[in-house]
């Protein structure tokens, strides 16, 4: 039973589940705004963000993203290099959530630097494939962060590509601020997470995702 007195959003990481007799396989995205069944007949790894229960109005969601077309409208410039595109999964009725998948090209790198950015929002990321160098390290499949409102960051590439799963709790949409200046972009930057305290940091010449399991 997933939801039990709050709403559920599941990614599919590998393997597939069943939910009221639907077959989800990888990839897929659920939201649930009611406790159901979440089953799987051979095993499956699931990414889950749960939140305080929806109003009765919000509808379940059921998405097979690998088969959901790339949507380019409303990218931002600053960060044009990353050469992404975005598969929207969810708009929360009441306008304070967004959730969304992010892709991007291999060899995605500024020729003239970048500039910090930050949003009078959250973000919350779960990296799914690929790479993302960015101002506090390299992070790689599996990396995760929550990122309170006005936080300056940024500096981000990648080399192999990327995948990622981002909410913006707080917003329907992303509201950014940029720096004036621009800084130089690192392909392997200096590993320097930001981890709550009593979190281990893992070894500084570690390429390992930036979170402590």
């Amino acid at each position: 039973m997933i939801g039990d007195g709050l709403a559920a959003e599941i990614f599919v990481l590998s393997g597939s589940v069943t939910v009221s007799d639907t077959m989800v396989g990888l990839h897929g995205y659920i939201y649930l705004h009611e406790p159901q069944v979440v089953h799987s007949a051979s095993g499956a790894v699931l990414l889950v963000f749960l939140d305080p229960r929806a109003a009765q109005d919000d509808p379940a969601i059921i998405i097979d993203t690998i088969h959901q077309p790339w949507d380019r409208s409303g990218l931002e410039g600053e960060i044009a290099h990353l050469n992404y595109a975005r598969k929207n999964l969810r708009f929360s009725p009441d306008g304070d959530r967004r959730t969304y998948l992010l892709g991007g090209m291999p060899h995605g790198h500024p020729q003239d630097g970048s500039r910090l950015e930050r949003h009078p929002h959250a973000e919350e990321m779960f990296l799914i494939a690929g790479d993302m160098p960015c101002s506090l390290g390299v992070m790689t499949a599996g990396a995760y962060f929550y990122r309170p409102p006005d936080i300056w960051h940024g500096l981000d590439c990648t080399v192999a590509g990327f995948l990622i799963i981002m909410r913006t709790p707080g917003s329907n949409a992303t509201i950014s601020q940029w720096t004036e200046d621009a800084q130089p972009v690192l392909i392997d930057p200096p590993y320097q997470p930001e981890l709550p305290p009593g979190h281990v940091s893992f070894n500084a010449s570690s390429r390992r995702p930036m979170v402590d399991y």
